[in-house]
């Protein structure tokens, strides 16, 4: 069973992974000008991929987490000509268990760890190499989704088990991150990644009762909004 699609690339690519069995690899779905064609990047070190792609980069990088917990780059390198796959690691050991997303000024990316930690992987220019910081958790409640809805390249969203939106952002006031609860939508729970993210200024969730949410920036505050559910044609 594919993965969500994502990683788009110049308008012409592509990219999911295949999380059921036998082939738990990478696959990129491009357009060569004539028709669309599907294009095998296989696993790291024979490892199964176990996630969706995500934190696109560049026109030229994804990530993904394969069965170890440990996070993959998939990045083409122009000098040879082809793609490579370079390891990240896992985070102090810990196995990350959701996609990784948030991605920011093609330089840093967000996932969460098997203790529902948030955490970031970031290029440091000053050290000429990546680095892991611990995001913790946001009220020391466990985050369950993959982060998402990076907005200004300084804020990003996550859910955690109970169903509260929570944020991330940067304050610059404080020189630091810090957590900002955005509650539940309307008695019920937030049951999905946050996601689709716009304007830099809305985001939305699925909920428990089967509602889609939109969380709104009205100008002056926080606001949700409801969607309703899906409407099927009988």
């Amino acid at each position: 069973m594919p993965s969500a699609p994502g990683c788009a690339m110049m308008g012409q690519k592509l990219f999911i992974t295949r999380t059921k069995g036998p082939w738990f690899d990478l696959y990129e779905r491009w357009w060569d000008g004539e028709e669309w064609v599907w294009v095998s990047h296989g696993r790291p070190q024979g490892l199964k991929v176990t996630s969706s792609p995500g934190a696109d980069m560049m026109n030229e990088k994804l990530f993904v987490v394969v069965e170890d917990g440990s996070l993959w780059e998939r990045h083409w390198r122009s000098d040879l000509g082809r793609w490579a796959w370079e390891s990240h690691g896992r985070p102090e050991n810990r196995r990350i268990v959701t996609a990784p997303g948030a991605a920011m000024m093609n330089e840093k990316l967000f996932v969460v760890t098997e203790d529902g930690s948030l955490w970031e992987r970031h290029w440091r220019s000053d050290l000429g190499r990546w680095a892991w910081e611990n995001h913790g958790r946001p009220g020391n409640q466990v985050i369950k989704f993959a982060p998402g809805a990076a907005m200004m390249n300084e804020k990003l969203f996550v859910v955690t088990v109970n169903g509260v939106l929570w944020e991330r952002h940067w304050r610059t006031d404080l020189w630091r991150w810090v957590w900002q609860s955005h509650g539940t939508p309307s008695n019920t729970g937030a049951t999905s990644a946050p996601g689709a993210a716009m304007l830099d200024r809305k985001l939305f969730v699925t909920t428990s009762n089967g509602k889609l949410f939109e969380r709104y920036w009205n100008g002056s505050a926080w606001v949700w909004v409801d969607h309703g559910t899906l409407i099927h044609d009988n």
